[in-house]
């Protein structure tokens, strides 16, 4: 097991536990680092009232990111076609009504604790539906056994998460790596003579 740092309420600072190995019997929902970066981005874009993701925000998310969609979960969409999910004029959903159904669909089976939000964790399985493993229905029964992250750099070391907590943490600890390597970059750039000049 190992740590991560994250911030909690008012700004504390938490240490909390993560793993490397899990029970045997669990299938947790894999996806990748960058993977999880992409879906923490779009989870915190849309989530507007800070209160998790509700289904309207999530269909306003679809109408943005994604043109077409090959459904191949029958369980879902029996008819395995191609559906549109885009926005026609003025916004209008022209989604047909298998794609609504879909949504509704995909939105219900994440949302765990029927609160009509999905909460970081619950919108790894929407996302991982909708954008990595298009129609794979196992990811939401996966999402149950916890999220198993491939780090960049270290594809033999997973990471384990079991709940909501360490998994934000962990997500924002990248995003605050990032946000430094890019920092230290600008510096950098900043103190070559050929990029002074540019600048000015």
């Amino acid at each position: 097991s190992a740590a991560c740092l994250g911030l909690g309420a008012w700004g504390t600072l938490l240490i909390v536990p993560t793993q490397s190995s899990w029970d045997s019997d669990l299938s947790p929902l894999e996806m990748s680092q960058f993977q999880l970066e992409h879906a923490r981005l779009l989870f915190k874009e849309y989530d507007r009232d800070h209160t998790g993701i509700s289904f309207s925000e999530l269909k306003a998310l679809l109408k943005v990111r994604l043109k077409h969609l090959l459904v191949k979960c029958t369980s879902l969409d029996s008819r395995h076609k191609a559906l549109d999910v885009g926005a026609g004029p003025q916004g209008k959903d022209k989604a047909p009504s298998a794609m609504r159904k879909v949504r509704k669909q995909a939105f219900k089976a994440a949302d765990k604790e029927y609160n009509r939000r999905l909460d970081f964790q619950e919108f790894l399985a929407v996302f991982s539906f909708f954008f990595i493993r298009v129609g794979g229905c196992r990811v939401f029964k996966e999402a149950d056994d916890g999220i198993l992250i491939i780090p960049e750099g270290a594809p033999n070391s997973p990471k384990y998460f079991f709940n909501l907590l360490q998994l934000e943490a962990f997500a924002d600890d990248i995003e605050q790596r990032r946000r430094f390597a890019i920092d230290a970059e600008l510096v950098l750039r900043a103190r070559t003579p050929a990029t002074r000049m540019c600048m000015l």
